[in-house]
Order: C-alpha cells, then sequence, then structure tokens
C-alpha cells in the first residue's frame, strides 16, 4: 500500500505532465491562430513568455515538492526497517484525517508513534520551542501529538490504557543539539527527538 509519501509523489508527477501538456497545447494554438505580420507579434510573444515563465516556474516547485517527499519516503522505510530488525512490529502510513501517523511501532507493552523528518540543519529545543535551522517548529509537535492520540482510539479504542509514546525522528542531514536523550517536556507530554542514526540507542 503506497505511503502517505509516494501519493504525494505521484501527485507532483500527475501536475507535472499536465502542465507540460498545457504548455504544448498553448504552443500549438499560439502558432496556429496568433501570429501577425505586424508589431502584434510582440506582444504576443510577450504573453506567450509570460505564461510559459508561469508555467516553468510551477512545474520547478513541483519538482522540488516532489523530491522532499521522496527523500521523505525513504527516511521513513528506513525507520521502520531498523525498527523491525529490534524487534518491533511496524505499521506504517496510518491515516488520521490530519495526514497519517508515519509509523506505529509496537514490541511487547511498548508503543512508539514516529514522526520522520527528513530536513536539514541544527535541531535545538528552547523556552518551549522547536527549532529546525533557527526556525520555530512546533507544529511537527502539535501534529505528532493529536495523530497519536487518533490512531490510539483507532487502533485500540478510546477506553484503552495503551500510551503511544510520541517520538520524531530526523534524517542524516539534521543535527541535534542539547536534545535530551530522554525527550523534551512539551506541555504535559515528553517526546523522543532523535536522529536515524541513534534509533538503535535511544528506542531500545
Amino acid at each position: 500500500m503506497k505511503t502517505h509519501g509516494r501519493k504525494k509523489i505521484l501527485t507532483y508527477d500527475i501536475y507535472n505532465q499536465l502542465l507540460i501538456a498545457v504548455t504544448l497545447f498553448f504552443g500549438i494554438l499560439l502558432g496556429r491562430y496568433f501570429l501577425y505580420q505586424d508589431s502584434r507579434n510582440i506582444f504576443v510573444g510577450l504573453i506567450a513568455g509570460a505564461i510559459g515563465g508561469i508555467i516553468l516556474v510551477v512545474i520547478e516547485k513541483n519538482i522540488r515538492s516532489r523530491a522532499n517527499y521522496e527523500k521523505g519516503s525513504k527516511l521513513e522505510d528506513t525507520i521502520a526497517l531498523i525498527m523491525e530488525s529490534m524487534g518491533y512490529t511496524c505499521k506504517q502510513s496510518i491515516a488520521t484525517g490530519n495526514g497519517d501517523l508515519d509509523i506505529l511501532a509496537i514490541k511487547d507493552n511498548k508503543y512508539y508513534g514516529i514522526e520522520s523528518k527528513s530536513v536539514s540543519g541544527a535541531i535545538t529545543f528552547s523556552n518551549g520551542t522547536l527549532y529546525v535551522a533557527n526556525r520555530p517548529h512546533n507544529d511537527y509537535l502539535d501534529r505528532l501529538l493529536a495523530n497519536c492520540k487518533i490512531v490510539r482510539n483507532k487502533e485500540y479504542g478510546t477506553d484503552s490504557n495503551v500510551f503511544i509514546e510520541p517520538v520524531v525522528v530526523f534524517g542524516y542531514g539534521a543535527t541535534l543539539q542539547n536534545i535530551p536523550k530522554e525527550g523534551i517536556k512539551y506541555g504535559r507530554t515528553t517526546i523522543k527527538i532523535c536522529s536515524v542514526m541513534d534509533i538503535r540507542a535511544d528506542l531500545s
């Protein structure tokens, strides 16, 4: 079954193909009906150039977004493989209506809800705020906590005593700085923050 990230990748591929088709159609239409033998050629050329430029910018943006989702999808798979090698059973991309929970890892009575992030830069936590490359990203934490709760209710019921421990795992391009191994205190919840290279030590 395709993950949320892979679905996004497919969506961007479709968008780019449609944009290319629109560009080709516009070029054919322009050549067939809107070329003149006077100064109007300049005006038509400017319009064509502007539209073509806009389409190229959108395509480039889609390509970057696609690459990011592909990178994220590979990181998610890598994390799941590591967790499985540690004896965990993993469920990936559990839809929540709030995006998805990347990985639910289960072993005995231990439950981890893992959000994978393939971003690069320094990861710090100060005064209740998570910073990624000096930019605040508490949205990562808020979404993870919400998804862990939704998945707990969805998988085990609202009356369950199961607690899904929230974890954010960053990729190889991230550097954790002064993040305690036991996790950070966010509101009333402790959230583990680790890198993909330290999963075995931090989530053993």
